[in-house]
């Protein structure tokens, strides 16, 4: 098989594939090499976003009907009649999705990276509790509004 290594890549990225195409590091060796690399280089990145604080009323209304209610809704024409809750709702989503795909990331770089290296692993822990925090508070916000506006489990 003839695997080509892209120019454009990172010199680190480079060189990682290159070992590994030339077999000098085993595919477990590239995993655990590349999730320092992403520890040494990119760990700044993989921070929770804050989700929007700018809740619009209309969003609050909505999250107090059953989920049957919610189920029956003209969304499409929500959207139109009041666009702040669109804008809302996808700023949440993106949030949410990026915050999902980065504590996934770090549950994967965990993964490679050798149970006697408790820094490393400390490090990385800490920073995927971050992420549970952030998520926990989302679900203690709901708990509060429930309890504030009598809403109902869905």
């Amino acid at each position: 098989m003839d695997i080509k290594i892209d120019a454009r890549l990172p010199e680190t990225s480079k060189r990682l594939q290159e070992r590994l195409v030339e077999k000098k590091i085993t595919l477990e060796e590239f995993l655990t090499e590349c999730a320092y690399w992403a520890l040494k280089d990119g760990f700044k990145e993989l921070t929770p976003k804050q989700y929007p604080s700018n809740k619009p009323q209309k969003v609050i209304e909505l999250e107090q009907k059953t989920i049957e209610q919610r189920n029956a809704m003209d969304w499409h024409r929500l959207f139109v009649d009041y666009p702040q809750v669109e804008q809302y709702y996808k700023a949440y989503w993106f949030v949410k999705h990026i915050n999902f795909a980065n504590l996934s990331w770090l549950q994967e770089i965990l993964s490679y990276i050798p149970e006697d290296d408790t820094l490393s692993r400390k490090r990385i822990e800490n920073r995927i509790l971050d992420f549970n925090m952030i998520e926990d508070g989302l679900d203690k916000e709901a708990e509060t509004a429930k309890q504030t506006f009598g809403g109902k489990e869905i």
